[in-house]
């Protein structure tokens, strides 16, 4: 998936004075890049909602069924400024700039599925190993959308709430992403996400997981050392994307990003709370592409019920740019809950109110809760554990069309 030559291909076809702007490029991204430092005295107080769920008077989230297919599209004065499509097990299979004729946001597929670029969550176990001589992979690993091979996790229950511009995915995610495993491995999460349009466009992602047993030819495995990572695969081109910034001045300016094709960190591992609790991929020249789309995945670790570890983590490969928050777990119980939010931004025209929303969605974020199957638990995510329970109890379908499924359009 990463090319690392191809920044240096590049730099080989250019002329003298392509090579000039592509150097300058360098020492500055080279400036601007730095180790984190563990935020303090700076904190801002958690729960003061700065965002709400009331949209603008001018603004709308229209959530539609398009021949099969769930769209939801966010509009200013009636206009479409973004979309993006609910796709398999309730992962975002599309995301697009409307304002430039549905230009694609996201890393491209890579072998014609739709079970790997796209903002889902992925879980890996490094104690559950499956020694298959043909395979390089050992790993247990149960990937949100589906397996690598492009067969759909089943999508159990959609239901779209239009007075509160959300929609619910109810999913039973279960195969091993590589499909030679499916036959030794088993178990996976049975979860809930739920997408909210908030007041100015920003979009609320909340995933419930609930981890299930898991065997090795029938034995069954306890998680240990697990790893449970928010998979968010932008797209990196020369209309699009080309950097990814941690960090905005007053003046909406990245002052620590790195170049695509050139330095961006693989798997850093950063503790989140050494980060300003976001990212934001965006094109270093304005003139080509002044979109940027902004993940926020907050900087507070988790609670301390499973010795959890809240870090940051990104790659970059030949047309993508991953902004890869994980969750780290030295062992977690079977019918162990996950509550996890992230927030999702998409905008054009960075300027000082852009640090400024960014730092206010970073505050608000919950941190990330975990819970064992018998701990009580807030009355929300009581019913909200309860209805994944039932809804994952009978089989779901595996499709990508949730607009046939949902109820509530």
């Amino acid at each position: 998936m990463k090319n690392y030559l191809s920044f240096q291909k590049k730099q080989e076809s250019f002329n003298s004075k392509f090579n000039f702007i592509c150097v300058s490029l360098i020492v500055l991204c080279t400036a601007c890049t730095k180790q984190p430092v563990k935020n303090t005295g700076n904190e801002v107080a958690r729960g003061n909602k700065l965002i709400t769920t009331a949209l603008g008077a001018n603004e709308s989230f229209v959530i539609a069924n398009q021949s099969g297919e769930l769209w939801c599209t966010f509009k200013y004065n009636n206009v479409a400024k973004f979309d993006f499509m609910v796709g398999g097990a309730g992962a975002i299979s599309q995301l697009r700039w409307s304002a430039a004729s549905n230009a694609p946001l996201l890393s491209p597929t890579y072998a014609g599925e739709h079970t790997d670029r796209v903002i889902q969550t992925t879980w890996w176990s490094d104690n559950i190993l499956c020694n298959i001589n043909s395979q390089a992979e050992k790993r247990w690993n149960v990937t949100q959308a589906g397996d690598g091979a492009g067969v759909l996790s089943p999508t159990n229950t959609v239901i779209v709430d239009q007075t509160n511009h959300s929609v619910d995915v109810y999913a039973d995610v279960q195969d091993q992403f590589t499909p030679a495993y499916n036959s030794t491995l088993h178990g996976g999460f049975k979860m809930l996400t739920r997408y909210t349009c908030l007041a100015g466009g920003v979009i609320e992602i909340r995933r419930v997981m609930i981890a299930k047993q898991a065997d090795s030819a029938g034995v069954n495995k306890p998680y240990t050392h697990l790893y449970v990572e928010g998979w968010t695969p932008f797209l990196s081109a020369s209309s699009t994307f080309n950097a990814l910034a941690l960090s905005l001045d007053t003046a909406g300016a990245p002052n620590w990003w790195y170049l695509a094709d050139y330095n961006i960190p693989t798997y850093p591992n950063w503790d989140a709370d050494e980060t300003n609790g976001y990212a934001v991929a965006y094109h270093t020249n304005t003139a080509t592409s002044n979109v940027y789309a902004a993940f926020v995945f907050g900087n507070e670790q988790p609670n301390a019920s499973f010795s959890g570890r809240h870090a940051f983590n990104s790659m970059n490969w030949n047309n993508g740019i991953g902004v890869l928050p994980g969750l780290t777990f030295a062992s977690f119980p079977v019918g162990g809950i996950i509550d996890q939010h992230f927030y999702l931004y998409v905008s054009s025209g960075r300027n000082g109110a852009t640090m400024t929303l960014l730092n206010s969605l970073v505050s608000q974020l919950p941190s990330v809760k975990t819970y064992g199957p018998s701990d009580t638990k807030p009355t929300d995510l009581a019913t909200i554990v309860s209805n994944i329970n039932t809804y994952t109890s009978t089989s779901g379908t595996r499709t990508e069309n949730l607009g046939s499924l949902a109820s509530g359009l």
